[in-house]
């Protein structure tokens, strides 16, 4: 499931306003250096070494590399003012090693990291806030980390967590945001994974007493708790949860948690879903919990739901009969989910986490191609259907034109360029090849096939677009 996570879109931290700047690079930096985009320090310790005396917020640019104990580091990073870590993606790796602990000592108000790569051992935690500290995490994997953030003081002390756009993979979850009261916390949770996170026993995504916890267009997989595969939370939406240990339980508080859009399915023995829990346009596979909207049951077809892969299949009954309402929101991805999945020339979104897609890119590829190399495209569409795939140079075209077998995105002047039979329900892979001189550096290619098939009216449907540009090699 790591591969197809490269298609999340990431989203910038709003810098902090007066605050001091520092770059930091474990490769080419020194702790000598002033710390500038020119000449950046070598370690993070060095930096906020650097800014002890400052009554300012850091920001904090981490360039790719990594940072450990071996290379300098010390943890936890020390700072009783508002943190801003920016990293450069995966390529920016934390590896906090054996030691119990933190990444950030105890005792900031506010937190926020974006494009980190933290590495743990199952103990370790981002941060522990102070009364009233907010979090924001976004594009960030942690690995085998402990519960992600705790507060410093009393259960009224409230926390703000925003976690958006970010992989926890065999973590202990989110952590404990507890509240009461005038002092709630409140948590939000978009486009996130959760695969193989334990948490405690009162569940694997979020331990939260009290607390406002809203979890969007997110999954939740291959957790290990027995008892609760979710935690506390009061409201979610667009969600696939699916293939843990554990079931959807009966959530502590007053409020009934509504749950809608979503897939759940094979969670704990059944019931897997507690009665406590309301249920609005769900597939819920065995058909429990309380229902207060249309509830599909039975298989949603997942490519390879054990593997950790969620998307669905051709056929999906979870396809093109989302809640209208969600058509505008974005899945896990960060892409529409206003896609013809079911082929009929009707734009509708998806019940779960995942839009099917009938043409998009390969697992771990993006939409930058290097001239000369081939692409991996997927196509999904039912057995016995066939392609054509054509492109047009130039990119896509604003608005589309209409045709018998639906929008046509494509540029006039498109050319064909392959035939493609598919046997299966699940995606087709195929290699595009990207031929052609220098002057090609920088070109925005569209793409989208038309899809002949006995379940399409007219026997055929287009295919969504895609958009490819061309980088140097």
């Amino acid at each position: 499931m790591k591969h197809w996570l490269a298609l999340f879109l990431g989203f910038s931290l709003i810098p902090l306003t007066g605050a001091d700047t520092l770059w930091v690079d474990p490769v080419a930096g020194s702790d000598g250096a002033p710390g500038t985009e020119a000449e950046p320090k070598k370690t993070v310790t060095a930096a906020l070494e650097s800014l002890a005396s400052s009554g300012n917020d850091h920001v904090i640019h981490l360039a790719e590399g990594t940072y450990d104990v071996a290379g300098g580091e010390i943890f936890p990073w020390r700072s009783f003012q508002a943190l801003c870590f920016e990293g450069a993606g995966s390529g920016t790796r934390i590896e906090l090693g054996v030691t119990d602990g933190a990444l950030i000592a105890d005792g900031s108000d506010s937190v926020a990291v974006t494009g980190l790569y933290v590495a743990g051992t199952g103990d370790q935690r981002l941060a522990r806030l102070s009364a009233g500290g907010a979090a924001q995490i976004r594009r960030c994997t942690f690995d085998q980390c402990g519960s992600l953030l705790s507060q410093v003081g009393g259960l009224d002390a409230q926390m703000r967590i925003t976690v958006e756009d970010s992989l926890l993979d065999g973590c202990r979850g989110i952590g404990d945001n507890q509240g009461y009261g005038s002092s709630p916390g409140f948590t939000v949770i978009r486009r996130c994974v959760f695969d193989g996170c334990l948490g405690v026993a009162s569940g694997a995504v979020f331990l939260s007493t009290g607390s406002n916890v809203t979890i969007y267009d997110s999954i939740v997989t291959r957790g290990t708790s027995p008892t609760n595969c979710i935690g506390s939370a009061d409201f979610i939406s667009g969600c696939t949860i699916a293939h843990n240990a554990g079931p959807v339980p009966a959530l502590e508080g007053t409020l009934r948690p509504r749950i809608e859009n979503s897939i759940l399915a094979f969670n704990g023995t059944s019931p897997s879903v507690s009665t406590w829990n309301r249920l609005d346009h769900c597939l819920v596979e065995d058909g429990s919990g309380t229902h207060v909207g249309p509830i599909l049951t039975g298989d949603p077809h997942f490519v390879n739901g054990l593997g950790g892969d969620l998307r669905l299949r051709a056929g999906s009954p979870a396809v093109d009969v989302g809640w209208v309402g969600a058509t505008g929101a974005p899945d896990a991805t960060g892409r529409a989910r206003n896609v013809d999945g079911d082929f009929d020339h009707q734009l509708a979104a998806d019940l779960g986490a995942l839009e099917l897609r009938t043409l998009d890119r390969a697992p771990g590829a993006g939409f930058e191609v290097p001239l000369g190399q081939p692409y991996a495209l997927e196509l999904t569409a039912p057995p016995g259907s066939f392609f054509h795939m054509a492109f047009s140079r130039g990119g896509l075209a604003v608005t589309p034109t209409a045709t018998p077998y639906g929008d046509l995105w494509l540029r006039p002047g498109a050319t064909r360029v392959a035939f493609i039979p598919v046997q299966q329900n699940t995606p087709r892979p195929f290699l595009l090849p990207l031929q052609g001189g220098s002057a090609l550096i920088g070109a925005r290619i569209g793409y989208q096939g038309v899809t002949r098939s006995l379940a399409a009216p007219n026997f055929a449907a287009w295919t969504n677009p895609i958009e490819l540009t061309i980088v140097a090699p």
